[in-house]
């Protein structure tokens, strides 16, 4: 087990570098049940709220893990729909999307060039794996994978409309094509917002949008035989709605919180799977995923490392200054306006009864001082979801080896703890 041992000191350190927290935090929305000495399994918490004084609507923080099996993300769909709204997580959400109805003229232009945008990158994916453009959308449509890519047909589905509400058409010609919308007045030609518009009138697509890549995080669920979040959840609902950063806001949050440093810069290429380190986390996770021995493993310190998080992750110990202020800008500043969000639906006039926000779990202690605190709500209830379940014996692993997983985690997190201490020592004494 020599070498089993030495793949899995490498596989914690890529999975819990940086995940050690302060020992004051108050409670996880993760947790780890040991079901026997071979068995764990990692929840995740949906709390439920409700006012402290007085009537009002209830609201549910479900947090979410972004890779898991797929019955969780099925579980997690019931418990979503059956809520009046939910306030999701999804930085850049795209405005055509949105389910609620364009604020005027130029919202309604934007929507329709983003979807006309979103649409062709679909063409251009499936031009690269049919060696040809599809000759109709019900084509592109049919090619998509109604189990795999949940996100991806819901906007596509969308996107076929303008911000006008009306169908757009999308005309193949030899090898090229042009997607058209007729504007505001649903006629040919026009002016201003009454213009057709034309894709083939855009900038063209840039690699980065063509490039059908596969982020760290969804190598790791393929090779753990684990789904991905956005592969299996259905966000096309008319109860669904965006409530995160644009994507030019969360730029400025990484730039300004030192986005130009070295280790800030190669941990974002690792992680969208773009740098030459991601290439080989990736070739390795391609081992990893031929063996269920060092599958097992894997999922064993995923579920080991989760359920030791406690509290808010902007907190966590042992990262380079950058990052830390990056985490805490990337927490609080969402949350906030999950919070905007918030405010503004419960002073509707017919507010929903019920909602839910849809975010990763280690937004949720700081969410939850946020509900307690500015929107006066308290606690109610906490239903706990299977996420991850792990029987290492049969994948073949020993009582022992599920120790040494644990021992490694835990040696790591004490090391991530002494590297803060440290720090915070040296700061103290300038």
């Amino acid at each position: 087990m020599k070498y089993n041992h030495l793949f899995l000191a490498g596989l914690v350190w890529i999975g819990v570098t940086g995940a050690a927290v302060r020992a004051d935090e108050p409670e996880s929305y993760m947790r780890v049940v040991e079901v026997d000495a071979t068995t764990a399994k990692l929840e995740i918490a949906a709390r439920r709220f409700v006012p402290a004084h007085g009537a009002g609507p209830t609201i549910w923080l479900t947090g979410v893990i972004h890779i898991a099996e797929p019955d969780y993300y099925t579980t997690l769909q019931k418990h979503l729909d059956a809520q009046d709204r939910v306030l999701f997580e999804s930085v850049g959400w795209p405005p055509f999307a949105d389910p609620r109805p364009a604020t005027d003229g130029e919202d309604q232009l934007e929507r329709t060039k983003t979807a006309q945008r979103y649409i062709a990158e679909r063409l251009e994916r499936y031009k690269a794996e049919h060696n040809a453009y599809p000759k109709t959308l019900d084509e592109l449509a049919a090619s998509l994978d109604p189990d795999e890519q949940k996100m991806a047909i819901g906007l596509l589905r969308a996107a076929r409309s303008d911000g006008w509400g009306r169908p757009m058409r999308y005309a193949p010609a030899d090898d090229d094509y042009d997607i058209i919308s007729l504007g505001a007045d649903g006629k040919t030609g026009g002016q201003a917002l009454n213009a057709d518009v034309h894709f083939a009138d855009q900038p063209p697509l840039t690699a980065a949008e063509i490039a059908d890549s596969h982020n760290l995080q969804s190598t790791i669920a393929t090779a753990l035989k684990l789904v991905f979040q956005l592969d299996s959840i259905n966000y096309d609902r008319p109860t669904f709605i965006n409530s995160d950063i644009p994507m030019r806001k969360l730029a400025d949050a990484v730039s300004e919180s030192g986005g130009g440093d070295p280790e800030m810069r190669q941990l974002m290429k690792t992680l969208d799977g773009t740098s030459m380190l991601a290439g080989i986390v990736q070739f390795g996770l391609k081992l990893v995923a031929m063996s269920p021995k060092f599958q097992s493993m894997g999922r064993l310190v995923l579920i080991e490392m989760l359920g030791r998080l406690k509290g808010d992750i902007s907190t966590m110990a042992g990262l380079p200054p950058s990052m830390q202020e990056l985490m805490r800008r990337l927490v609080h500043d969402r949350n906030k306006i999950v919070i905007s969000d918030l405010r503004e639906t419960l002073a509707e006039a017919d507010p929903p009864q019920t909602i839910s926000v849809f975010y990763g779990a280690g937004h949720m202690h700081d969410l939850q001082n946020r509900l307690e605190d500015e929107l006066g709500y308290r606690p109610a209830e906490t239903v706990w979801y299977p996420a991850i379940t792990e029987n290492a014996k049969a994948a073949g692993l020993t009582k022992q080896d599920v120790e040494v997983v644990r021992g490694l985690i835990k040696y790591q997190f004490y090391q991530m703890k002494m590297m803060q201490q440290a720090r915070d020592a040296a700061e103290a004494g300038h």
